[in-house]
């Protein structure tokens, strides 16, 4: 989960009692925060009134593998592995393919070229928006091109938040 916090992102934990938000930028954080090796956090509450959005946010391109039963939708991890130079990783779950690699029993994937997927859709899921705290949850989906789908992928990236 994400949020924005004084119009930072950062990644977000609900503890039920209250939040720990996490950024691996040490620009940040605030004296507030506490550290580890590698990353700052501190925990806030949850009507906090800096707290601007809290979301989830999912990845979603077409490549078509030609193959019978294979579902051309593919969800994109923001995992650095998922990006590699102009390439996409798509993992299948449900099987081993033939010609991918095998990552374990019924789950293999392939690197494939981003230039031979398309319809790239970025989907966000809300909790929290504007400060305001939603009863049900806003869905709101985006077509966005290539170079902003690669740009966003990258944003949401661990090292980057």
């Amino acid at each position: 989960m994400f949020i924005i916090y004084k119009n930072n992102l950062y990644h977000v934990l609900d503890e039920k009692s209250h939040l720990v938000i996490i950024t691996r930028q040490k620009s940040k954080a605030d004296e507030d925060f506490l550290s580890t090796k590698e990353s700052f956090y501190k925990e806030i509450s949850k009507d906090d009134k800096y707290i601007q959005d809290v979301y989830t946010v999912q990845f979603f391109l077409k490549w078509d593998s030609h193959l019978d039963g294979v579902d051309k939708t593919w969800e994109i991890l923001t995992e650095h592995e998922y990006l590699k130079e102009n390439q996409v990783l798509l993992k299948f779950v449900n099987g081993i393919l033939p010609g991918w690699e095998v990552e374990e029993q019924a789950v293999c994937s392939k690197y494939v070229d981003i230039d031979e997927c398309e319809d790239f859709l970025v989907v966000y899921t809300y909790t929290v928006k504007d400060g305001d705290v939603l009863k049900i949850p806003m869905v709101l989906e985006q077509k966005v091109s290539r170079e902003d789908f690669q740009k966003l992928v990258l944003k949401y990236q661990i090292k980057n938040i």
